[in-house]
């Protein structure tokens, strides 16, 4: 039987890719009319960077909490810039000359007569035309600051330590290696998690709000939107092959088509070395809006849109 995808949801496919597969029909027409944004970058790439704000705004003293044993410092190519951001919060060196990062640091607040060394406590960083390893090219600002509280005095290992983060984006542009390329004008975050000393958090809580465009290689703008809302990541433990999972809704102004909707994440698997998702699911809703679901992998670039196989981007 012909497959035929609604107006409103078959723009949605070709903003990311393709149309159906089998023998689905496209109406020119209804793409001409309805031409969706790719609101799963609007959703995903926003909290990608706000993820790598722990990196920024917590100390390296005792191991590298965020990173599994396994994995190497170097950004896997394809990532995406969050990768980028949380290797140079742990030490890699990008593009030498063309970015300016500031980290701040102070000594532990719990028993300072012990010699505890200094915690990360925030950084400034300005990036300047930066060229990535894999062709990509970084250029904006952002700022992040912390504050933290302790359990108690004595910084053992079972110490509880709470961290609340603030940051500031501010015209971030990611250009990818096939040219297509995506800039936050405005980003504002705040967010929270607790921690034991000696280990890492397990969940990532944040708020956000500000503004996301996605420019195609040609040039051409086909994404504009302003974000809200709040997510949470849940990190992997030290040897998955996961890195973390998004959870959480955004409220999404569509500036382009005068739409208003709500995109909420199940369980959306981010794992270094894609640009997508590759588990999980997205649901797209609003007033006058067919209800749209994207289910992401298991391969990096697979996906379904209501069921329907699209392709997304290829990430290089």
């Amino acid at each position: 039987m012909t497959k035929i995808l609604r107006a409103s949801t078959l723009s949605i496919a070709i903003a990311f890719g393709a149309a159906g597969c089998g023998d689905a029909e496209v109406n020119d027409s209804a793409v001409a009319v309805y031409p969706d944004p790719y609101y799963g970058y609007a959703y995903y790439y926003p909290a990608d960077l706000i993820y790598s704000d722990p990196y920024m705004v917590d100390g390296w003293y005792s191991y590298p909490y965020y990173y599994a044993d396994t994995q190497p410092l170097t950004a896997p190519a394809g990532s995406g810039p969050g990768a980028y951001l949380r290797a140079l919060a742990s030490g890699e060196e990008l593009c030498p000359g063309h970015v300016d990062f500031e980290p701040r640091e102070r000594d532990l607040d719990c028993d300072e007569e012990d010699d505890q060394g200094e915690t990360r406590t925030g950084a400034s960083v300005d990036f300047d035309d930066c060229e990535l390893g894999d062709g990509s090219v970084l250029d904006g600002s952002f700022e992040i600051t912390s504050e933290r509280t302790y359990s108690d005095e004595d910084c053992a290992p079972d110490t509880i330590v709470t961290v609340s983060f603030t940051s500031h984006y501010d015209d971030l542009s990611y250009t990818a290696p096939d040219g297509t390329r995506f800039v936050v004008p405005e980003l504002r975050s705040s967010g929270a998690y607790t921690r034991m000393l000696a280990d890492r958090p397990v969940v990532v809580s944040f708020t956000s709000s500000g503004s996301f465009e996605h420019y195609d290689a040609t040039g051409e703008l086909v994404t504009e939107v302003s974000i809200d809302g709040s997510q949470a990541a849940e990190l992997g433990a030290s040897g998955d092959d996961w890195t973390y999972r998004l959870y959480g809704a955004l409220l999404m102004q569509d500036e382009l088509n005068g739409r208003s909707l709500t995109v909420a994440a199940d369980d959306l698997e981010r794992v270094e070395g894609c640009c997508h998702p590759t588990a999980g699911t997205l649901r797209i809703s609003g007033t006058g809006y067919e209800t749209a679901s994207v289910s992401y992998g298991p391969e990096c670039g697979d996906a379904t849109l209501n069921g329907d196989v699209v392709r997304l981007r290829e990430c290089r």
